[in-house]
């Protein structure tokens, strides 16, 4: 059994390389990493390394005969972010792959994309940049990443409308149009959550989640919902407190690529960017 940890700018997660239910088991600790913008705070990396320690610890309790660990666009884009993986390497002894924008994007593809065939396009909102792939099958037909998420889009726009607009219009172009695909597939903590609230669930249930339908409706009426405020995690049990605190601007991208691309609906997976980096890997291999 393998193991993969994704360092991104929300959150750490683990994968296992393990099925319950048809699915990889995953683990999430959430560190807000790009909290600081283009250089990372020493709270935000200790607060990750830290995650990564204990994520580490629970991969070789379990097994796993190897553990990759890779980090997107909030290491990749901060000052001191190469500084950061020498420090995780010195603490833990593991190498962190810190992932260019188009490989980011093909892991992605790869991971959401597992057992469907066609045109197909993915969508990817992180914490600080947002991918889109299209391709057919498994093969990718054009890549592109821009550097916008759910957090940075907050530590931008705070909870305004009108600049949160203005932010994220102003980049949608440099994305290939995801709409001449068959299925439109959307992964990642925003797409999940957002899937979440939609079922009304109770308690997280990634079986639930996976292959779920979302509307451009349901977002725009989640949308609405999250701008009245107040007690979110009360309305919707499944959200993290972490997770509450950026729905509404990982939410509100989602609305503007669906009115930007004219999309109706989107397919969340649960297999994402870990599945993807583990093939990638296995292929390097």
């Amino acid at each position: 059994m393998d193991a993969v940890i994704d360092i991104g700018s929300n959150s750490v997660r683990l994968m296992l390389d393990s099925k319950v239910d048809g699915l990889n088991r995953k683990q999430l600790i959430a560190t807000r990493l790009g909290e600081g913008g283009n250089r990372l705070t020493d709270a935000s990396m200790a607060r990750t390394l830290a995650a990564i320690d204990e994520l580490y610890a629970q991969a070789v309790a379990a097994g796993a005969a190897h553990t990759y660990v890779f980090a997107t666009e909030a290491v990749r884009s901060a000052e001191n972010g190469r500084e950061f993986a020498a420090a995780i390497r010195a603490k833990t002894g593991l190498s962190v792959d810190i992932l260019d924008a188009e490989t980011e994007a093909e892991i992605g593809y790869r991971g959401a994309t597992i057992g469907l065939a066609g045109a197909l396009a993915v969508i990817d909102i992180g914490g600080a940049s947002t991918e889109i792939a299209v391709g057919i099958g498994q093969t990718i037909e054009r890549a592109a990443s821009i550097p916008i998420g759910a957090v940075r889009l907050k530590t931008a726009a705070g909870n305004d409308f009108d600049a949160m607009q203005k932010t994220v219009d102003a980049l949608l172009d440099r994305l290939p149009d995801p709409s001449h695909a068959q299925t439109v597939v959307a992964i990642g903590g925003t797409a999940t959550a957002l899937a979440s609230a939609d079922l009304r669930l109770q308690e997280y249930r990634p079986a639930r989640v996976h292959r779920h339908r979302l509307t451009a409706d349901a977002v725009t009426a989640l949308l609405a919902d999250f701008a009245r405020g107040g007690d979110l995690v009360e309305r919707f049990p499944a959200l993290s407190e972490k997770r509450a605190q950026i729905i509404l601007q990982g939410a509100f991208i989602f609305h503007r690529i669906f009115d930007r691309f004219h999309l109706s609906s989107v397919t969340v997976s649960e297999t994402d960017n870990c599945e993807g980096y583990l093939q990638y890997r296995n292929g390097k291999r």
